[in-house]
C-alpha cells in the first residue's frame, strides 16, 4: 500500500522553474485558492512537483502563513493518489503552485474540500488535453 506522504523530492524549489511556472503556466480558480500547473519536459521521480504559496499581503505573521501552508500541504497529500495515477498513465509531469488568496484562516475540512476541487478539475484538463493530442495524431 502506498503511503500519502509529500516528499522533498515533490516540492518544486528550483527558482527558475518557479518563475517559468507562474508567468507561462495555466492557472484554475476555485475561492480562496489558485492552482497554477505547467507541463515539464524534464524527468523527475514524482509526476508531480509542488510549490505552496501564502501571500504576505494577506498574512502578515509567519506563524499564520505557516499554518495555512501545513494544511495545505495535508489536503494535497490526502488527495493526490488519483492525480498521480493519472499522471503516470500518460505519462506527463507536472509542474505545480497552489496560492492561498483568502483573507482568514482556512479550517482543515475547508482546505481539503478546495483543494480536492481543484485537483479534480486538473485532472479533468489533463484528460481533455490528452484526447486533444491523441486526435490530431
Amino acid at each position: 500500500m502506498n503511503r500519502a506522504t509529500f516528499n522533498k523530492e515533490e516540492h518544486l524549489c528550483h527558482k527558475k522553474d518557479i518563475n517559468e511556472l507562474f508567468t507561462k503556466g495555466s492557472g484554475l480558480h476555485t475561492p480562496g485558492f489558485v492552482l497554477k500547473w505547467k507541463t515539464s519536459s524534464r524527468p523527475q521521480n514524482y509526476p508531480l512537483k509542488l510549490v505552496i504559496s501564502v501571500p504576505k499581503r494577506n498574512f502578515k505573521k509567519a506563524v499564520d502563513r505557516n499554518r495555512v501552508k501545513r494544511l495545505i500541504r495535508e489536503a494535497f497529500r490526502h488527495n493526490k493518489a488519483a492525480l498521480y495515477q493519472l499522471l503516470k498513465e500518460q505519462g506527463i509531469n507536472i509542474h505545480a503552485g497552489i496560492v492561498y488568496t483568502g483573507r482568514s484562516l482556512p479550517s482543515q475540512e475547508r482546505a481539503n474540500e478546495k483543494i480536492s476541487l481543484l485537483l479534480l478539475q486538473l485532472k479533468k484538463k489533463i484528460v481533455l488535453a490528452g484526447d486533444e493530442s491523441r486526435s490530431d495524431t
